[in-house]
């Protein structure tokens, strides 16, 4: 009996989750996009920008600020800011500068994410150490934890 009212309460829980989530990126996609920003907040680590301001960022969505998703494949599949880009941080070692510029925008600024802010600073510091052709003045990293339930990340 214990075991099968654990089983429900886990189903219900899904179930639940499932739906609220499914009711949030619908609002998020509703959202009217197209505004820019002027410049980025910087954090208090070199080349971090402001946890609060990235918050604003991820609420307002401007169109001048591109997301780069820099865990692996499996963990981007599994959940990521919407409208993230995927560019994995082994491709700055595998495939080298060249490569891996290519894949981010070429205009707007671009703040590299992963779940805990390491892999998103060693992208950001690997760019700006190894690669000179890179424009570092609009390239960030978020030095944060973030979770990525199936509701959307959750910036702690």
């Amino acid at each position: 009996m214990k075991k099968l009212s654990i089983l429900l309460t886990i189903l219900l829980l899904f179930v639940f989750g499932y739906a609220h989530g499914a009711d949030v990126s619908a609002k998020t996609e509703a959202k009217p996009t197209g505004s820019k920003i002027a410049s980025i907040k910087a954090g208090k680590e070199e080349g971090s920008i402001d946890k609060t301001f990235f918050k604003k960022i991820v609420a307002e969505e401007p169109a001048n600020v591109a997301l780069v998703d820099v865990r692996t494949k499996f963990e981007y599949d599994a959940g990521h800011f919407d409208g993230a880009k995927h560019v994995f941080i082994n491709d700055l070692y595998d495939k080298g500068c060249d490569a891996t510029l290519a894949q981010l925008p070429k205009e707007e600024y671009v703040v590299f994410v992963c779940a805990t802010g390491a892999r998103a600073a060693e992208m950001y510091f690997g760019i700006k150490d190894d690669c000179k052709k890179a424009d570092i003045k609009r390239l960030y990293f978020l030095d944060a934890t973030v979770v990525y339930p199936p509701t959307g990340p959750v910036i702690k």
